[in-house]
């Protein structure tokens, strides 16, 4: 999930540079090109965001676990509140 995606092929690429040597050849070749082409067999012809693959997940949580799981502190809430308030004037305007 976090290594076939957009971001990562991002990540690599920022890591080891636009292009590489083919060893066989001499030639350069383009990273990015090379990890679009490995997703892409892993995953029938696409290259899934990392948005995507976490839009697939699906699960419950354990009642025992829902006290700490996705309940945000008030402060946090009224933070969210303010920014997304922030948000619809930037809109508007």
């Amino acid at each position: 999930m976090f290594s076939h995606n957009l971001w990562f092929i991002q990540v690599i690429t920022d890591l080891v540079g636009d292009v590489i040597p083919n060893t066989k050849t001499g030639e350069n070749m383009s990273v990015r090109d090379i990890l679009f082409e490995h997703c892409k067999e892993d995953h029938n012809g696409n290259v899934p965001s990392l948005k995507d693959w976490l839009e697939c997940l699906r699960f419950e949580v354990p009642a025992q676990h829902r006290t700490w799981f996705n309940q945000p502190r008030l402060a946090d809430k009224s933070l969210l509140k303010e920014i997304k308030s922030e948000q619809l004037k930037t809109i508007e305007s």
